[in-house]
């Protein structure tokens, strides 16, 4: 069985970072990654990418670049679930930084953007970017948009934090507890927003 997932509105370090994270949290069950870059269209927030990665079961190497549908979108920000709706499908899970990018000129609205991402049945929207904040460092909310997302996926928590160890291995022991902390409260912070409704940031 193959995942297809979207990672778009990143700046291209961090979302290498994430893919690296997921792909060697893939592997060390055995499972084949490829990932595939997508063209930038639509918004014009400059230095921000999209790319999809794809996860199979066993030695098959996954096909991305015939792609048509992903299964779950990981986004920077709600405005970037609406430039790839070409990729989405009524089944597809959207798990989004409620962070609007105020300082963007002509960014549509916050609250527009909100009710769009809730019209979709499967969606998460949480404030990755305030949680990354709380933790020291912003920058980080990918981290935490992969804790949200971890559930649906086809690997354990376990398999994630092992990973974001590998990945971090060279930086301080500080900064591993900060990643891995982030992943964590991201997880958390899907479960509260999926429990308390499509009411949460309303």
């Amino acid at each position: 069985m193959q995942s297809n997932i979207l990672i778009a509105g990143f700046r291209n370090q961090c979302i290498d970072r994430l893919v690296k994270i997921i792909e060697t949290a893939a592997m060390s069950e055995k499972m084949s990654v490829s990932t595939f870059d997508l063209p930038v269209s639509g918004n014009k927030i400059k230095k921000r990418y999209q790319k999809l990665l794809c996860i199979t079961d066993g030695n098959a190497n996954p096909d991305c670049v015939h792609v048509h549908a992903a299964d779950l979108l990981i986004s920077a920000g709600p405005k970037f679930s609406e430039d790839l709706e070409a990729y989405l499908t009524e089944n597809s899970w959207v798990i989004s930084d409620a962070n609007a990018f105020d300082n963007i000129l002509n960014y549509p609205e916050r609250q527009e953007e909100y009710k769009k991402i809730k019209l979709r049945k499967n969606h998460i929207l949480i404030n990755a970017t305030d949680i990354a904040a709380h933790h020291g460092d912003d920058r980080i909310s990918g981290l935490v948009l992969l804790g949200a997302a971890s559930n649906l996926l086809p690997l354990t928590e376990s398999d994630f934090v092992k990973s974001i160890y590998k990945v971090f291995l060279a930086k301080k022991e500080e900064l591993i507890k900060i990643n891995i902390d982030s992943f964590r409260q991201g997880k958390i912070a899907a479960k509260e927003y999926l429990t308390s409704g499509p009411e949460a940031l309303a």
